[in-house]
């Protein structure tokens, strides 16, 4: 006993020996350990627009590790952009900018009781693309909409008609919107027929269209009219645009037969037609007086110069030209 004794004593001196160095090195990689859980990427950042594409999904990211996005339904792909961000050597993600953009837009959703199912509603200004409802279903470990959400366009006009001899407000423009206008103008010298703005309409709620006559850009010139024993009272020119109004009066002693005031119309003629003037009915021998509330002209026993057109008595004295012009009701002048 003695000798088994001394035998199993050095060996359990060894064992007492080896734990505590066993301890000692748990102790020392035991930081490394958790400095590899620590050191390391957690939770990618999470977007609105996109979600994490499958099989990129972890608890931890090493540093320099990638995740790559999709985008979520209802949205698509911003050209020239990258859904891909990265585990920097500090263990944070790398910033991207918005990579997806939204296809339609909802106005208002309207939901049943159960609240599983949906309706979509839309402005008038887009069409609809794909189904009017959707239901809210599971997939996978997310909710989505089945069956995709439909698209909704916005309504837009072909680029406006080209016009001969003008320009408009809008030709640095590539998509014309439903409801936007273009206004049109002429070049130097041309006058514009019509309305000068056009709108985008639309009559069947799928397609624009240009609401509006198209204008027209015109040489429109009157000449300026000549009128025996009378002339051109306002704006004196040689020839006048459309739309220009002149005045026209009469030498005295004569009458204007007419309109005294006319325009140039897109014809290049005048209206209504030129007036003319014609020698006074009555030269003198012509009195107007006010009665009471009526106006009468009588019989003048006084050497004055009267004129009388059925609409004007024009009384005209020595005294510095002076001119009294008064207005009488129609039943006089017959």
């Amino acid at each position: 006993r003695q000798r088994l004794g001394d035998q199993t004593a050095p060996e359990d001196r060894r064992s007492s020996i080896f734990w505590p160095y066993l301890l000692v090195l748990l102790l020392q990689f035991l930081p490394l350990c958790l400095l590899s859980l620590t050191a390391s990427c957690v939770k990618p950042p999470r977007f609105k627009f996109a979600r994490i594409e499958p099989g990129f999904a972890k608890a931890y990211y090493a540093a320099k590790s990638k995740v790559n996005y999709v985008c979520r339904p209802g949205y698509e792909r911003i050209l020239g952009t990258t859904p891909v961000v990265t585990c920097r050597e500090n263990y944070t993600w790398t910033e991207i900018p918005d990579f997806c953009k939204g296809q339609f837009l909802i106005v208002a959703i309207s939901f049943k009781t159960t609240l599983s199912n949906g309706a979509l509603l839309f402005s008038f200004r887009y069409r609809l693309m794909g189904y009017p409802s959707i239901q809210c279903a599971l997939n996978e470990t997310e909710v989505e909409w089945q069956p995709k959400p439909p698209k909704c366009q916005q309504i837009t006009c072909s680029p406006p008609p080209n016009i001969s001899h003008s320009s408009h407000d809008g030709e640095s423009i590539r998509i014309f919107a439903y409801n936007s206008t273009v206004t049109y103008k002429c070049d130097h010298g041309f006058s514009l027929m019509g309305d000068a703005s056009i709108r985008c309409a639309t009559e069947d709620k799928i397609s624009g269209v240009w609401e509006g006559s198209k204008p027209e850009c015109k040489d429109v010139r009157c000449n300026r009219p000549q009128i025996p024993n009378g002339r051109v009272a306002s704006t004196f020119q040689s020839t006048y645009l459309y739309d220009n109004i002149i005045r026209i009066e009469c030498d005295p002693h004569h009458t204007l037969q007419g309109s005294d005031f006319i325009k140039c119309g897109a014809d290049s003629k005048w209206k209504p037609d030129v007036p003319t003037c014609v020698k006074s009915k009555y030269s003198n021998g012509l009195k107007c007086f006010l009665n009471l509330f009526t106006l009468r002209c009588v019989i003048c026993l006084f050497p004055l110069n009267f004129e009388f057109d059925g609409f004007l008595c024009r009384v005209r004295t020595n005294m510095e030209n002076l001119v009294v012009a008064l207005q009488i009701p129609s039943t006089l002048s017959k």
